[in-house]
């Protein structure tokens, strides 16, 4: 009797991971809108998907570039990965002792830890160096954050 043992072993690539697409498609907002490929995208308060603003609801992170900017609202649609983990630059961050703190977006590119009227996005789990981390982050529709 033989006995064969296999073992697997994944590593996850830098950069975005564990991806969940949610929502898929959402539609670009105004037609002045480019959302560009790893932005943080909001969402208005008629639906449309735009770089998000702070106090937009967050929908996730764009997967590639979205350009609007010659047509109707509503013309284009945008991709987003609305759960996963990402390396971030974040204002604030300082230390080892900031995992576990949640991070806001201010605007599609701009992220903090301070609350104001910015936008929650997810929380830090790893510090890396300097105000680099890795934040995991979940759209409004998946809020347990």
């Amino acid at each position: 009797m033989y006995m064969v043992m296999f073992s697997f072993f994944f590593q996850a690539e830098d950069g975005i991971r564990g991806l969940v697409r949610s929502r898929g498609l959402g539609d670009v907002y105004k037609r002045q809108d480019i959302i560009y490929e790893g932005a943080a995208v909001g969402e208005n308060a008629s639906g449309y998907f735009r770089p998000l603003v702070a106090g937009d609801p967050f929908a996730g992170f764009a997967e590639s570039k979205a350009d609007n900017s010659a047509g109707a609202a509503g013309a284009i649609n945008v991709r987003v990965k609305s759960k996963g983990r990402i390396i971030l630059s974040v204002t604030g961050v300082t230390a080892v002792t900031d995992e576990g703190t949640t991070v806001y977006a201010a605007d599609d590119n701009d992220f903090t830890l301070t609350v104001g009227s910015n936008t929650a996005i997810g929380k830090v789990v790893r510090y890396i160096s300097g105000t680099s981390v890795e934040v995991y982050f979940e759209a409004a529709s998946y809020r347990s954050i």
